[in-house]
């Protein structure tokens, strides 16, 4: 009996981690349109650690790290062609001491998104370019470039 409870236990935790990974995959990068519900030409931002999965046009929010460091939220753009320009602010974990325990921080932040290249199907910008537009914390440039190719 104590098998067949614990098979079934098994059974039904994994159904619920498969139905919460669909569920953050889809939510990742969010207020924006995913590639599925484009299905046209356009440049997509791959969100979420570069998972092409987690590709949107124009998201208002944009996690961009796997590890939760790096955060887009509140983004307004002007523009999203060849290449893309907004604005809103970063979330960005200072990793001090470590990353587990580090501060994160909000700063007002312009972004641009250029150089896209045709990757897992589809055209994705492959980089992203913050500049922050109050004084960064110590330690943290005021501009920095970010990769944001898809890992197919």
């Amino acid at each position: 009996m104590s098998r067949k409870l614990f098979a079934g236990s098994i059974a039904v935790a994994t159904v619920v981690a498969a139905v919460l990974i669909q569920s953050a995959m889809s939510a990742s990068a969010t207020s924006g349109t995913s590639v599925a519900a484009t299905g046209d030409s356009s440049v997509y931002l791959a969100a979420n650690g570069k998972n092409a999965a987690s590709a949107a046009v124009t998201p208002q929010t944009a996690p961009i790290s796997q590890d939760s460091s790096l955060k887009l939220s509140g983004m307004t753009w002007t523009s999203w062609s060849d290449s893309a320009s907004g604005t809103g602010s970063a979330t960005v974990n200072l990793c001090d001491p470590n990353c587990a325990t580090g501060k994160s921080v909000t700063i007002p932040v312009t972004v641009t998104l250029s150089a896209p290249q045709q990757l897992c199907g589809h055209d994705f910008y492959t980089d992203m370019r913050l500049a922050f537009q109050s004084t960064p914390p110590n330690g943290l440039p005021s501009t920095t470039t970010v990769p944001v190719a898809p890992l197919c």
